[in-house]
């Protein structure tokens, strides 16, 4: 590593010298969320978590089996022979919070109060990554705020979304169980707290590959590998004057093969695929492994006829995804690398709308790798642009023997290629 990419990047964490207890790797996205941001530069100090202690019966759950003891028990506990359940406030809130203390006023008449229980750090957009006092733990939290970073504001965190993101996340956890995937991680969505009346939710968030303290990997925000300054010293630090180049080639058609093999494992696609909604995969020594993290499960489109085939129990899931106009007989997919961000000068306009084709040539030569279907079996236009998102529709032809075949494939194996891969079926 050169000299000077290590200046940069120590100025960062030595910023948040009382985050010692986070692994490396989530201390480090910490500092890229706050710090090589061209929107806004926000604190990536440890800051106190308020939260609500509210009766755990007035409250609805949804964890996951995989949802852990170690993590349920900072979340519930016993006073007085009483379970209550501790609900997660934004710091930056002065709104949807006081919402639900005048509920909890006039529908209970509880008075709750502000407490303070958790350590969390902020990012550039309403998420925080939190850990208890003990620091053992460690996940992302987002709940309602009125004030965040960059052009993310006022965001209610509506109980729809909450419910559309866990049955998403038990989905892909199940896809995943069988066969990883090879271009994609997952950040898992694995509990939502719920109060219906007020249609409030709080979603945790696992940190993924972040918990690990010994993989020495680091992950970085899209618009952090696009800002001036870090994204053109991690290019030199890689042997490369062209951040423009690098960058095509390390994230947007890294991106592109992760969106491709998971429309073809999942048909999903983000709605609002912006920079944000990714990590970049790095290893020790700020190289990319090719690997993308994908975060928010919420925000996804859903194919019908692929959820159908996919899902053992499809008639479920359409019944309870809240998102009806998300559901769709196509596969729109899209990216908006520098939607809500400042473009670095080292990407001109014209260099922009060519990484249009470069993202869906990649994302189609991807999605038909994995799939087995010729392109031509799914692809009946050419992108578009639309301010600073790329798109474009994809649709399976209809009484297709190849598309029969893949769907069929999607129904018994969750595998697209025919092939039953599993930890119990190699160890046999």
């Amino acid at each position: 590593m050169i000299p000077l990419i290590l200046r940069f990047f120590l100025g960062l964490t030595l910023l948040a010298q009382n985050a010692l207890a986070l692994t490396p790797a989530a201390r480090t996205l910490i500092d890229h969320e706050t710090k090589a941001n061209a929107v806004a530069l926000r604190g990536n100090e440890a800051i106190d978590i308020p939260h609500f202690n509210i009766p755990l019966e007035l409250v609805d759950t949804d964890f996951a089996a995989r949802f852990s003891e170690e993590y349920r028990k900072h979340f519930i506990f016993e006073r007085h022979g009483k379970k209550f359940i501790r609900w997660i406030l934004n710091p930056e809130d002065t709104k949807w919070g006081e919402e639900v203390a005048v509920y909890f006023v006039k529908e209970h008449n509880i008075k709750l109060e502000r407490k303070f229980y958790f350590k969390g750090y902020k990012t550039a957009s309403r998420s925080y990554i939190v850990e208890d006092p003990q620091k053992k733990i460690q996940f992302s939290v987002k709940s309602s705020t009125n004030n965040t970073g960059g052009q993310w504001a006022d965001k209610k965190q509506p109980v729809g979304e909450a419910i559309d993101s866990r049955l998403n996340a038990d989905i892909l956890y199940e896809i995943q169980q069988k066969r990883p995937f090879e271009h994609a991680i997952v950040m898992d969505e694995p509990a939502i707290l719920k109060l219906p009346a007020i249609d409030q939710a709080v979603v945790i968030r696992d940190l993924s590959g972040l918990n690990d303290a010994k993989s020495g990997m680091i992950y970085l925000p899209g618009f952090a590998v696009l800002h001036e300054t870090a994204g053109a010293l991690i290019a030199k630090a890689n042997g490369s004057n062209n951040p423009y180049s690098f960058w095509t080639t390390h994230y947007i058609k890294a991106v592109a093969r992760a969106m491709g093999e998971f429309g073809a494992r999942t048909g999903m696609q983000f709605d609002s695929p912006h920079s944000q909604n990714f990590l970049v995969e790095l290893d020790a020594n700020y190289r990319p492994t090719g690997r993308i993290v994908l975060r928010d499960l919420a925000d996804f489109f859903v194919n019908k006829r692929i959820m159908r085939a996919l899902h053992s129990n499809a008639k479920y899931y359409f019944a309870n995804f809240t998102q009806t106009e998300n559901v769709r007989d196509n596969i729109l997919a899209g990216f908006g690398p520098l939607h809500g961000n400042h473009p670095p000068s080292w990407i001109s306009a014209g260099q922009y709308v060519e990484w249009k084709n470069v993202y869906f040539k990649e994302f189609e030569k991807t999605f038909s790798r994995i799939s087995g279907l010729p392109v031509e079996a799914f692809k009946t236009k050419a992108s578009e642009m639309s301010g600073r998102y790329f798109g474009n529709s994809y649709t399976l032809k209809a009484e297709d023997a190849a598309v029969n075949k893949y769907l069929n494939d999607l129904g018994r194996y969750q595998s697209p290629d025919g092939i039953l891969y599993c930890p119990l079926v190699l160890a046999l």
